[in-house]
């Protein structure tokens, strides 16, 4: 599990992204479900993924993510 602190900087850097530099554009224009499932995957402890398309991007992961992607810690 991550500490709060590492969990609060990572999120201050998911919301501080220049996200109008992406196809995506500013997170304050992206459809609400993709900025409320953004919000839930940053938040929660449990392993979660946001996969969007186009282009099959996978757009947020949280500290759990890469057991579902078989690296073990």
């Amino acid at each position: 599990m991550s500490s709060k602190s590492e969990n609060s900087n990572f999120i201050d850097m998911v919301y501080n992204y220049d996200w109008s530099s992406t196809p995506l554009g500013p997170m304050d224009t992206w459809d609400p479900v993709l900025r409320n499932a953004a919000n839930l995957c940053l938040r929660i402890e449990f392993p979660m993924s946001i996969y969007f398309d186009p282009p099959n991007w996978l757009l947020f992961y949280n500290k759990g993510t890469p057991i579902f992607m078989g690296y073990l810690p």
